[in-house]
Order: structure tokens, then sequence, then C-alpha cells
């Protein structure tokens, strides 16, 4: 589950003070995994959770090692027992009252096994490339400047919402946070973590631009199926629908929203609502309904590779198969509810980064004719 309740703290910069050692790094990403905990939860009476206040706890590896090896114990029963219940009920066509429908066992697992594997197998990749390197980047012990995210509401209902403060100050991540994240990153805010299928996305026409769930006739929208990255948005950007694109995207005229990003590479299952520094590698131009709907394809800051990855080429050489593998989940997503095929420009083929950075240019700009009433927002929320 993604932080039902409480409040949380997210950096703004890079902040983290390097491990010096093997075992201030293991120190470190467990105090962070601890925070993260108590964050997810009502903690501390409702009051805003410092960071500093919570002393970090030491795991002994004598504790550590023997943990994950039950931990992964307990998985692959788990997943023996799903193929088991899966088998047999393909073979006798076994069903159970509770399910809607009635339908075969294997018809839920065959739908959700692989993303429960997946999501586990990440998981765990995740946890063990903390306690290793002592790296969490939505979280931040010692920050320069923290923002409060505060959450309302019961997660996957419409009431539902993160908002952020800022010494006190209610703010937009939208329009508050620099776009820019210093050294030729910029930031990202997710919205959708990796493995999820709600629809959370931030809310350009309500006050201050929560992040909320998406809704269609009163109900809370989902995916088919789930989002195999981290999703989420640039800030300080917006694809004007007043302004016609070019003829390699069909003229297409932008979709009224903050440009979209999606983290390739080893990062993972990032917190909802957390901000993250990322470098920009290319982008696809999708079509969506006859809008221009930009994909940029990023990488955090704290992925293993990113000393070697500069441009969209590079994708592919060190995480094979995730240019296509983003083009065809977006071309096809929508097509479960009877939509067409999205559509995209460029001969389909990704921009490189230069081509990228233009577009987060061009769309900061049309942001800021925005915010400065130069451009007729018709309806959106700006300060």
């Amino acid at each position: 589950a993604f932080m039902k309740s409480g409040n949380f703290c997210i950096k703004v910069e890079d902040c983290a003070v390097p491990p010096t050692s093997p075992t201030s790094a293991t120190t470190d990403a467990l105090a962070a995994v601890e925070l993260r905990s108590v964050e997810m939860g009502a903690a501390l009476g409702g009051k805003p959770v410092k960071l500093d206040d919570i002393p970090p706890r030491r795991c002994p590896p004598a504790v550590l090692v023997p943990s994950v090896l039950v931990a992964v114990i307990v998985f692959t029963a788990f997943a023996v027992s799903i193929a088991y219940a899966d088998v047999s009920s393909r073979a006798t066509g076994s069903t159970r009252a509770d399910f809607p429908g009635k339908k075969p066992l294997h018809a839920y697992y065959f739908n959700n096994m692989d993303c429960m594997i997946n999501g586990a197998i990440n998981a765990l990749e995740q946890a063990a490339a903390n306690l290793t390197k002592g790296k969490m980047d939505a979280v931040c012990t010692r920050a320069k400047g923290k923002i409060e995210a505060k959450i309302s509401g019961e997660f996957g209902t419409l009431d539902y919402q993160i908002g952020y403060f800022k010494n006190g100050k209610q703010i937009s991540l939208w329009h508050d946070l620099p776009y820019t994240a210093g050294g030729g990153l910029y930031h990202m805010v997710i919205e959708i973590p990796r493995y999820t299928h709600q629809k959370m996305e931030l809310m350009t026409k309500k006050e201050y631009n929560p992040i909320m769930q998406d809704e269609k006739d009163g109900v809370p929208r989902y995916y088919a199926g789930p989002l195999f990255w981290d999703y989420g948005f640039i800030p300080q950007t917006w694809e004007d629908p007043n302004v016609v694109g070019r003829e390699e995207v069909f003229n297409s005229k932008g979709d009224n929203d903050p440009v979209d990003a999606v983290l390739v590479g080893g990062e993972g299952g990032l917190q909802m609502g957390s901000i993250h520094r990322v470098k920009v590698l290319g982008a696809l131009a999708m079509i969506d309904s006859g809008e221009l709907d930009w994909k940029l394809l990023v990488l955090a800051s704290t992925d293993k590779h990113f000393n070697q990855m500069h441009d969209v080429d590079d994708i592919d050489v060190y995480y094979p198969g995730t240019v296509s593998g983003v083009r065809e989940w977006f071309r096809w997503y929508k097509t479960p509810s009877g939509k067409p095929l999205n559509q995209f420009g460029w001969d389909e083929q990704p921009l490189g980064k230069k081509q990228a950075q233009d577009i987060i240019e061009e769309t900061h700009h049309h942001w800021r004719n925005l915010v400065d009433g130069k451009t007729d927002g018709d309806g959106l929320w700006v300060p």
C-alpha cells in the first residue's frame, strides 16, 4: 500500500552525506526504511514527521542475512502454492464462490501472478541496493530544504489526496517546485509508482494542485494492467492546447497538462508524491485522442548506470527493450476500455536528449505564459 495516511518529508536537492563504510551505509539505509514505515502511518499524533528526531536502528549481518533468506523462502513457497492452484484449477475447472462470476482460479492468477512476482523481485532488489549503497533519494535525514507532504482521505477513494507545504505555507509542486535541479538535471514528481494500477495524477484545476486519483463518472480510475515504470511529471511545464504542433506530430495541440516523464532504469517502486532529480535521455511523441502528450524518458540520479547513460540510444544498451516497451504500453493501454490505439509522431522513433531538452524548455515557456496571464488557462489553477 502506498502512503495511506500521515505525513512525510521529501528533499528538494541532493543532501545525503555519502556513507564512509559498509556499516554506516547499512545503518543509514535501515534508518531510512524505518522512517518510511513511520511516514506511511498516522505517526506522532498527526504531527509533521521530523526525520532527524528518529534515531537509526542497527541491524548486524547475523540478523539481517537470515531475515532476508527467510523472506525469500516464504515468497517462494507462496509462489509455488499459487502455481499449484493455478494448474489444479486449469485441470478441474474449479471455481470459487467468492470470485466475481465464479471464474476459474487461473483466470485471476494468469492476470496477476506475473505482476506479483515481478513486484516482489523488484522490492527485494531495491532493498538490497539500499542496504549496500545507503541510497534513499526520496527521503533524506539531512535535507537542505524540506517540503512536507500531508495526506488526507482513504487511499483508493476520491477523497485521498497529497498536498504540499513548505515553511508552514501550502504550495503547488506544479508551480512552486523549480523544473531544473542543477547540474543539467530536472526535478520529477512521482504520481504513479511502478507495478501499480491506480491512475493517480496532479489535479491541474484544483487549488494548489494536489495529487489525487483520477475519476470517470464519479468512480476512481484504474489501469487495466500495471504500469511497469515509475511515472510522473516535470514541474513548471505545460503542454499548451492553444499551440499547434509540427507536421511530425500531425499538427496536434498540447494535452493541457504538465509534461509526463517515464523513469527508465533500475530504480523502481518509488514513493508516490516523492521528488527526484533525473537526467533526460529522450522522448516519445504520443498522440492521444488527437492531442500531443509527450513522454519523456528519464533516468534517476541514483541509478547504477547514471554515469554511463547520456542519450536515448544508451537506454537499450543498459536496459534492453525499454524504449519499445514504453511505446507499446502507451499505445495499447486504453484499448481494454474500447478506445483505439494511440499513435506516435516522428515516425514512432524516440527523439534524443537535445530534442527532449528543447521540449522541456518550450513547455516551460508555455507554463510561464500561463502563470503570467498571457495565455488563457481555461480553469487551470495558478497562484
